[in-house]
């Protein structure tokens, strides 16, 4: 079995690396039960669904999982009261890495559509959005070149230059969560949510009622 890595955003919550060896491995074992002729559902492997086709994921206490993105995600918070900067330093002296817009939003989704335990989901909906004392807010992996030569977005710690994909290009209120493009962007507005939308040296953040890129100066 290899080791998983743990990405940890600075709002605190971790995520162990996507399961593609666990699951490759488990479907290798099914393979082998079926040359065998081995019929017996009972042995399946335990990483395999009730059809025996797909892997299902391990319950790791403390974590959500999330099928969208093959991470699990910490329960908890950690991770705070460090800049941008410092979050991706720290984080990559545990092998970990900040959290992509695109995962946060599809991280948050599921916790509203698909998280079988609503209580707990609730719980922790409440800690990323409700506007409260104390303020909370986690940085995320993008930061943004906005030029006249072209629009991007880096990720994975400036390591990645994409073009900006279309998105709403003002300040207003947004629907975040439900029109995000692939980059994790809102296309549309709403009334749900604050947004600021990039500015040229800018790094993304999500704070508890909206989503903003801040200036990367020497406190970003």
């Amino acid at each position: 079995m290899t080791t998983k890595q743990i990405i940890t955003p600075n709002r605190g919550f971790k995520y162990l690396g996507d399961l593609e060896e666990e699951f490759k491995l488990a479907e290798q074992m099914l393979e082998e039960q079926r040359r065998a002729g081995i019929k017996d559902r009972n042995k399946k492997p335990k990483t395999q669904d009730t059809d025996g086709n797909q892997p299902t994921p391990k319950n790791i206490s403390g974590f959500v999982y999330v099928p969208e993105i093959k991470l699990y995600v910490a329960k908890q918070r950690t991770h705070q009261d460090v800049d941008w900067n410092q979050t991706h330093e720290e984080l990559a002296k545990e092998n970990s890495r900040m959290l992509t817009i695109p995962e946060f939003v599809k991280f948050v989704n599921y916790l509203r559509n698909g998280y079988s335990d609503r209580d707990e989901a609730e719980q922790i909906l409440d800690d990323i959005l409700t506007k409260r004392h104390p303020w909370r807010a986690e940085w995320l992996d993008a930061s943004f070149e906005i030029t006249p030569q072209g629009n991007y977005i880096l990720t994975k710690n400036k390591t990645q230059r994409d073009r900006l994909e279309t998105s709403l290009m003002q300040d207003c209120e947004a629907d975040i969560f439900g029109s995000a493009n692939t980059q994790g962007l809102p296309t549309k507005q709403g009334n749900e949510f604050n947004y600021w939308f990039p500015r040229n040296n800018s790094v993304a953040r999500f704070d508890a009622g909206s989503l903003w890129v801040r200036r990367a100066m020497t406190d970003a």
